[in-house]
């Protein structure tokens, strides 16, 4: 069975992520784990500083205990709050026909965590944006982007609203991370169905390289079951896949973590998190 990893926080932004998850689990018939991680670094931690000297032997130990008091006080409450986003969770999936749902609670950094778990899933579901950033339209969670410079497996980074996925859009130039793409749309029947459009961006006219790489791809997908439409971009990256978009009405885009000169950058770099910050549409993103 297909497993799919959501991490959530519980902010507005991760219920979109329900909602997507849910879409790729009726798809894959994949089974769902939901993984919340308590930030620790979070917690009211006591002042280690000595300040014996300055207030008294006996007034600091008693502000000492009541460090240590807000600090229990505070882990009772994190964890019944872990309970509930978990549980909200869940219950989402089951309203949804979804029942064979796992909640895994971990407590330290999501980072550090997910790799426990990563490696038997199929997909990892993250929002752009978490409870930290959620009024902050151009703020990208730091989680997401560790997650996603870090993660081995294909990983869908959700915007703030949900919408119906029909039209998607593939951009390829050949690499590794692209070829994995590829496998992707030919092992399974997630987007059979769809408009899928598969671009490939130039910087200037010379057309030669991306009609090749292409015909490669349209080859292969053919293969699958695909009728793409094949377009040649040209100009900057973060522009051109913006007006596709926009001219298209993509709801979705897959993009290779790796490429080559532009491409690389463009996932990796500056304009990776432009297109991140005013893109609404969800972005898969394969390693």
């Amino acid at each position: 069975m297909k497993h799919i990893l959501l991490c959530t926080d519980g902010s507005a932004f991760s219920k979109v992520c329900y909602e997507y998850t849910a879409w790729f689990a009726k798809r894959l018939q994949a089974q769902v784990e939901i993984l919340y991680v308590s930030d620790r670094t979070k917690a009211i931690a006591p002042n280690k500083r000595d300040l014996t000297g300055s207030i008294g032997i006996g007034a600091y130990t008693e502000l000492l205990d009541r460090f240590i008091e807000n600090e229990h006080e505070s882990a009772k409450l994190e964890h019944e709050r872990s309970k509930f986003i978990l549980r909200e969770a869940k219950e989402f999936f089951h309203n949804d026909g979804l029942d064979d749902t796992l909640t895994i609670h971990r407590t330290g950094m999501l980072v550090d965590s997910f790799h426990e778990f990563e490696t038997e899933c199929d997909l990892i579901v993250l929002g752009k944006r978490g409870e930290a950033s959620e009024f902050s339209l151009e703020h990208l969670g730091s989680n997401m982007e560790q997650v996603l410079r870090s993660s081995a497996k294909p990983c869908l980074v959700t915007p703030r609203e949900f919408r119906s996925i029909t039209t998607v859009l593939f951009v390829f130039d050949g690499s590794h991370s692209c070829e994995e793409a590829l496998a992707f749309l030919g092992d399974s029947a997630v987007f059979t169905d769809l408009d899928l459009h598969v671009v490939a961006i130039e910087k200037s006219e010379r057309e030669v390289a991306a009609t090749s790489l292409l015909e490669y791809a349209n080859t292969s997908l053919t293969a699958s079951g695909f009728t793409p439409k094949i377009s040649v971009l040209h100009g900057e990256t973060e522009a051109q896949l913006a007006k596709y978009s926009e001219q298209h009405h993509i709801d979705m885009m897959l993009l290779g973590s790796y490429g080559h000169n532009r491409i690389r950058e463009f996932l990796m770099g500056n304009t990776t998190a432009k297109m991140l910050r005013h893109t609404q549409v969800p972005i898969l993103v394969f390693h």
